[in-house]
Parts: C-alpha cells; sequence; structure tokens
C-alpha cells in the first residue's frame, strides 16, 4: 500500500501526527506535504507508520519521522519495520554464528541512510537482552555497522524505541 498527498488532509486533521499502518513506502512528495501542513498550522508534524504482524492487529514495528526533515528527499522511503520470524529468522541465525550473547532482529525495509534520523519502534523479547546495555547495528547483508547515539529506551510491554540514520 502506498500513501498519495490526497490522504494527508485527513489524516492531520485530527492532530499533528499522520499515523498509519501497514504503508510500504511514502514519496517526497506526501512528506512535503506533511511539512508543508506542519509550517501553515504552526505545528511540528509528524508522521509515523505502523507495521502489524501478518494476519493480526499487533503492532511489530513502527517508523515515525519529522516530515520537514525530508524535504530534499528524492526517492520513496521504505517504510516497513519487521520483527516477525519469517521476516528476521535468516538474519537471525548468521548473527548467531557470529556472536555469543543474546541477538534481537529488526528488519527495516529501507537500506542504506534515511538522509535524517528516524525513530524506530519494535516489539521484541526483551527477556533474555541486558536492556541496560544495548547495543544497535545495521546490516546490509554485507557490511555491519554500528549505531551510535541511539537515545533507545525500553518500555515494560517489550517494546524498543531507538533513533537512527541508517536502514
Amino acid at each position: 500500500t502506498k500513501l498519495s498527498a490526497k490522504d494527508i488532509t485527513s489524516l492531520l486533521s485530527s492532530g499533528k501526527t499522520a499515523a498509519v499502518k501497514n504503508i510500504d513506502s511514502v514519496s517526497p512528495d506526501v512528506l512535503k506535504e506533511i511539512a508543508a501542513w506542519g509550517a501553515k498550522n504552526g505545528k511540528d508534524a509528524t508522521f509515523s507508520v505502523s507495521t502489524t504482524l501478518s494476519g493480526k492487529k499487533t503492532v511489530q514495528g513502527r517508523i515515525t519521522l519529522n516530515p520537514a526533515n525530508f524535504t530534499a528527499l528524492k526517492k520513496d522511503l521504505e517504510l516497513g519495520v519487521y520483527t516477525e520470524d519469517s521476516k528476521v529468522s535468516k538474519t537471525k541465525a548468521n548473527f548467531e554464528k557470529w556472536y555469543t550473547n543474546d541477538v534481537a532482529v529488526i528488519k527495516l525495509e529501507h537500506s542504506g541512510s534515511f538522509g535524517a534520523t528516524v525513530q524506530i519502534t519494535a516489539r521484541l523479547d526483551t527477556k533474555k537482552l541486558d536492556t541496560d546495555n544495548l547495543v544497535f547495528y545495521a546490516y546490509n547483508g554485507k557490511k555491519v555497522t554500528l549505531l551510535k547515539n541511539t537515545n533507545y529506551k525500553v518500555d515494560n510491554k517489550g517494546y524498543v524505541y531507538f533513533d537512527t540514520n541508517q536502514g
């Protein structure tokens, strides 16, 4: 599913966040429209897309961003944030070969730089993780990059929130 600029007015009419579910990508034009709405209305508009578990309403991941930071974007942003086994099991198995500590994997559909910082929210099983000392990496199938300044937090429902500029 792809969001069009026509959808924006109804999304923003109820508040300052355009929040949707299961949108595959967003175009630069849509993000510019949200940023313009925020500027016109004196609000710091945000755009948030939740990805639900297959066949369920439970949110497995969410990407939240400030569209004003993406006005120079040239191509669509991919928005999927996944934690379900069908999307992460291969990567998790590879990481478990390399690392002895417990690993949790979040698949972001976007690969490479976002062009600005986004907040990722992901529902993880955090019981085995040392949530006071999480380390985040981006992996594109070839290269592992340490993510710095993630400003992460973990809530009591198992959602991990962190900032990144890499998919």
